[in-house]
């Protein structure tokens, strides 16, 4: 477990998470990488078969996008050799005992790379908490057959730009459902599938395709080991528009009973109504904010970036390190997801008053409904309710929908150890990437665990959780002065 406020360990996430103690994680947020979309230039890595085997490897190869050949990000303009090296990845089965090993993401069918990742949740499941819960981010694709590949940086969220043929069992054009397939897999491996979050992202990329929509979403699968988990539905409470209540946030109208002076406003006599969070998350990618260059470590970020000089060549724009004067060695990451994202998850799903310093159970919120309150009949709504011929009781519940509101009241053990005091619950991210989630958990005072497989990634993660430890004042020695009662919260709500 973390002696630090966060710990990253490089290496293949398998090995790292079998050195992590069973049910020590309160929670977990990852995006593992998508199948056929992209190399993250990583070592090859044994996948199934048998462990013991003396592997007698087959080789099979497979053409690749070539590096993206600009100063932010790449191999540089001048290196045609390196360029034509690594538009080939090369996997190998074992004619032994049926093993892969390769890039997870770059199997050659759904299934293994479905497999692979169920092999990697299995030790998530064994390091999770029972009450734990497991946020796991995917994106989807399309099969296709390729000569050629997309250049264009903007298309490569999107579709098959690795060179891979069409599975079996698929045709050209078909939407793999790969998060279906992995929801499908997880569950008959024994989480229990709690929802499926639509991730809308409202201004997404944009696609050349002239015969569907434009993707715009992507999958949020929320999994469990029990049926009982940590939940914090009221962190993620949302406004609701009642049956009398078209716009909480205008001058409000007036309604039959009601005056124009109080219409349907809100105000400190009549406050708006909150609702559970909705499935569908709307949430925009945001670009990257940092420069990280690998050659000398150096990282700039936020306004500090106008410090890297920049060129134009070609009408390419070229940025050069004003450390080390390289512009070769620059990291980038084409599938970090916006901070909002890891940080709404855990705002539902870690404990964010803390956990038991005995026995890691969390600390629930107490609500005045968990107190047995009544549905809160909103003023004005009443006379309304009366000329329609309905009770407002009914009314507040037309469609489904409650308008009363939930309260706040404090936190409680859910243990019986009797310990007055809390310390910070741990979360877990086996695809680290950037390092966006443990930013994330930085930010809500939470021990974080994060593992990669890259080094440069780990690397910049490192520099991010640094800069966004400064920005929260917290020590980066191990120690944190953080108040658990008061820390801030995701959606301003008082604890």
């Amino acid at each position: 477990m973390p002696t630090l406020p966060w710990s990253i360990l490089v290496g293949d996430a398998r090995a790292s998470l079998a050195g992590i103690p069973d049910r020590s994680v309160h929670c977990c947020v990852t995006s593992p990488p998508y199948w056929s979309l992209r190399s993250y230039s990583t070592d090859p890595q044994v996948w199934g078969g048998d462990p013991l085997c003396d592997h007698l490897w087959n080789e099979h190869r497979q053409y690749r996008d070539s590096p993206t050949r600009t100063g932010g990000e790449g191999i540089g303009f001048d290196d045609a050799d390196t360029t034509r090296a690594q538009r080939w990845t090369t996997t190998n089965f074992c004619s032994r005992c049926g093993g892969w090993r390769g890039e997870l993401g770059s199997e050659p069918d759904p299934d293994s790379f479905v497999a692979h990742l169920v092999e990697v949740f299995r030790e998530v499941h064994r390091v999770l908490r029972d009450d734990g819960t497991l946020w796991l981010n995917l994106g989807d694709g399309y099969a296709a057959n390729r000569s050629y590949q997309i250049r264009d940086n903007k298309h490569c969220d999107v579709g098959n730009t690795r060179g891979m043929s069409v599975p079996d069992g698929l045709k050209p054009k078909d939407l793999l459902l790969m998060p279906a397939r992995l929801a499908i897999a997880l569950q008959t491996d024994g989480w229990y599938l709690r929802s499926d979050i639509c991730w809308v992202k409202p201004n997404p990329m944009p696609e050349s395709c002239t015969d569907r929509p434009t993707s715009a979403y992507e999958h949020i699968l929320l999994l469990t080991k029990s049926p009982h988990y940590y939940y914090d539905h009221f962190a993620g409470r949302e406004p609701a528009a009642g049956t009398s209540r078209h716009d909480l946030t205008g001058p409000g109208y007036s309604a039959p009973g009601q005056s124009p002076q109080h219409g349907n406003r809100q105000t400190p006599e009549n406050p708006a109504p909150t609702r559970n969070l909705r499935n569908v998350w709307h949430i925009n990618p945001t670009p990257s904010d940092y420069l990280f260059c690998q050659a000398c470590s150096g990282y700039w970020a936020g306004p500090n970036r106008q410090q890297v000089p920049k060129s134009v060549i070609n009408g390419n724009t070229i940025l050069t390190c004003p450390t080390c004067h390289r512009s070769d060695a620059w990291v980038g990451h084409y599938a970090a997801f916006p901070l909002e994202l890891p940080r709404r998850c855990l705002a539902l799903g870690a404990p964010s008053h803390g956990v038991c310093p005995n026995c890691s159970a969390p600390w629930t919120r107490v609500t005045d409904r968990a107190l047995g309150g009544e549905a809160k009949i909103q003023p004005n709504t009443r006379p309304a309710c009366e000329e329609r011929g309905v009770s407002a009781t009914s009314a507040l519940r037309t469609n489904g929908r409650t308008t009363f509101n939930v309260s706040s009241i404090g936190w409680q053990p859910s243990c019986s150890c009797g310990l007055p005091n809390t310390i910070p619950a741990t979360i877990l991210d086996p695809f680290l990437g950037t390092g966006t989630s443990l930013v994330a958990a930085t930010s809500l005072n939470l021990l974080s665990i994060g593992l990669e497989l890259n080094p440069a990634y780990a690397a910049l993660a490192h520099h991010r959780v640094l800069d966004a430890l400064r920005s929260a004042s917290l020590s980066a020695d191990g120690s944190t002065s953080v108040n658990h009662h008061t820390q801030p919260s995701l959606f301003d709500e008082e604890s």
